[in-house]
């Protein structure tokens, strides 16, 4: 059964969690009964990053103690040849404390072809991804998060998507 993530970080339940969609993500959940959105922009090309932009959304939705719904997509995409919505899509994170400073969560994902795939604003097609997370609190104040798994399923052969990321905590707060 999933367990809700008490103890893992002394926080409000109303306290945010940001996700990292586009780098990786952590094992949390938002809290039942709370909707955290997230919103960002991003840059990306091949030979350099002005080639394209987007305006990405994430609306989180706690359904119970480690169960969260997710509405993603690109609100907005700017290529060299057109602008407009991008693809959207619906994700279900279910996390597990494995100790009061660790938790892992599984995180199946589908995005649909909502965004013009002939103006090279979305995939064309619908894809799936599998993520497993892996989240712990480290000693001085580290935090640490692993993503792996296939991206792309349904695309040909899936990519394998992996993400470990490192981050301090500061030196206190700020304000």
């Amino acid at each position: 059964s999933v367990q809700p993530l008490e103890g893992v970080i002394a926080q409000s339940p109303r306290a945010a969690n940001p996700e990292r969609p586009t780098v990786a993500t952590h094992a949390y959940t938002a809290a039942p009964g709370f909707a955290e959105l997230e919103q960002g922009a991003r840059a990306f090309g091949v030979d350099g990053f002005g080639e394209g932009t987007a305006w990405d959304l994430n609306l989180k939705i706690g359904l119970r103690p480690g169960l969260q719904l997710g509405l993603f997509g690109a609100g907005y995409v700017r290529t060299g040849a057109a602008a407009g919505l991008g693809d959207g899509g619906v994700s279900l994170k279910a996390s597990r404390v494995l100790s009061p400073r660790a938790a892992v969560a599984v995180v199946p994902a589908v995005t649909v072809p909502t965004g013009d795939a002939g103006r090279g604003l979305g995939a064309g097609r619908t894809l799936g991804s599998l993520v497993g997370v892996f989240s712990a609190d480290l000693p001085h104040g580290f935090h640490f998060d692993a993503n792996a798994g296939p991206m792309g399923i349904g695309a040909g052969s899936p990519q394998w998507f992996t993400s470990l990321g490192l981050a301090h905590g500061g030196v206190g707060p700020v304000g």
